[in-house]
């Protein structure tokens, strides 16, 4: 998003620029673009993105959401429980082992469906995620199933970033920070079809390359001292 209205910060004396729009209305002018462009049935997202107002959205347009949810998001347990204002934080709740608990948010309309996820580590520490569906005929395999295709998404993020320095970019203007995203994307195809092509994933592939790279390095500066 373009950042072209400017704000004075009083803290640091100096005048930012930040977009015209929130990340949750650029969402929702992308969804009426894309309704008549791509043929989806659900919309994953982080919690962020979770908000009463994108969930009716995305239902308005005829499809399915399962976003993350914070632990301190409240619910009810039933309509009447919402018309009577009796709602409780979702990491208060007791959840079956096997399947999603059916409640209500206080300003989406339908029913959802929430599931709690406890996940593992590697350093054996454990980690809970919350999981809300607008989809309440999805049982606890097919909702997590389902969200974890949203990994797929973090993994490119996380390549493009690290791997192709997409946000090491020294750039100021439009044209150049533009220039700078295309090449590193086209890295990162680079890479995509190098990892199909060798078998090794992103990060080993820049070990690699960076290894090659440090020894011819390591040849020339012998050269130059001989």
């Amino acid at each position: 998003m373009r950042k072209t209205v400017a704000v004075w910060d009083p803290k640091t004396q100096q005048t930012k620029y930040q977009s015209p729009f929130t990340k949750n209305e650029y969402l929702q002018h992308l969804l009426r673009v894309v309704q008549q462009q791509v043929a989806y049935r659900y919309l994953l997202a982080d919690s962020w993105y979770a908000s009463a107002e994108n969930m009716t959205l995305v239902r308005a347009l005829g499809h399915h959401f399962v976003f993350a949810l914070e632990s301190s998001r409240t619910v009810a347990l039933s309509e009447a429980g919402r018309a009577q204002g009796q709602f409780h934080a979702v990491q208060s709740l007791t959840f079956p082992d096997t399947h999603p608990l059916r409640v209500y948010l206080r300003a989406v309309k339908e029913a959802v469906l929430v599931t709690r996820q406890v996940l593992t580590n590697q350093d054996g520490s454990q980690g809970v995620l919350y999981l809300v569906s607008s989809d309440t005929d999805l049982n606890q395999a097919q909702l997590t199933m389902i969200y974890q295709r949203r990994w797929k998404v973090e993994e490119y993020h996380k390549s493009l970033k690290q791997n192709a320095s997409m946000g090491k970019s020294p750039t100021k203007t439009l044209a150049t920070q533009a220039n700078h995203f295309l090449a590193a994307v086209l890295a990162y195809t680079k890479l995509e079809v190098l990892k199909v092509k060798c078998g090794l994933g992103h990060f080993r592939l820049k070990a690699q390359l960076y290894a090659v790279e440090l020894k011819a390095m390591y040849q020339q500066l012998a050269l130059l001292r001989a």
